[in-house]
């Protein structure tokens, strides 16, 4: 819808300035997944260009986050043994990657873009990390189970 475009819009092209002049130093992104993949898409782009705020996508059947060797290299999950858990490379050529905690644990993956090498692990109901060492990195959860460790 005209809300989802006019915010990503204005992340877009004024960066993380506007969230910084309001004094956050995280971001989470609602209701902007609408069902359309386009605007999903570009919700998704403008969640990783504010990697450096420690941006979160939260929907009722999606939660996402963006890891950064730099700026955002860990994410901690907790949640239901059995909540699923993706990781894409969606932001440039390629991540490594370290799973622990999950079902299929890995250390330094390389993974291409799009693979479906980091498609549909799990959550074993004990915390679970998701490394990223090199690299930007999109880990989405779908469903409402999983959550970043400490999150309520």
């Amino acid at each position: 819808d005209r809300t989802t475009y006019q915010f990503v819009w204005a992340v877009a092209h004024d960066g993380d300035d506007v969230v910084i002049e309001l004094g956050a130093d995280d971001l989470t992104f609602c209701a902007v997944s609408s069902g359309r993949l386009d605007h999903t898409l570009a919700a998704l782009g403008t969640l990783g260009s504010a990697a450096d705020l420690r941006a979160r996508l939260a929907e009722p059947s999606l939660a996402a986050w963006v890891l950064d060797a730099h700026d955002r290299p860990r994410l901690d999950l907790d949640g239901p043994a059995g909540a699923l858990v993706s990781c894409f490379v969606a932001f440039g050529c390629e991540a490594v990657l370290t799973l622990a905690g999950l079902r299929y644990e890995v250390s330094e993956l390389h993974l291409a873009p799009l693979s479906s090498r980091g498609l549909s692990n799990e959550l074993t109901g004990e915390p679970a990390s998701i490394t990223v060492q090199a690299g930007k990195l999109l880990v989405l959860a779908p469903g409402p189970p999983a959550k970043r460790a400490g999150e309520y």
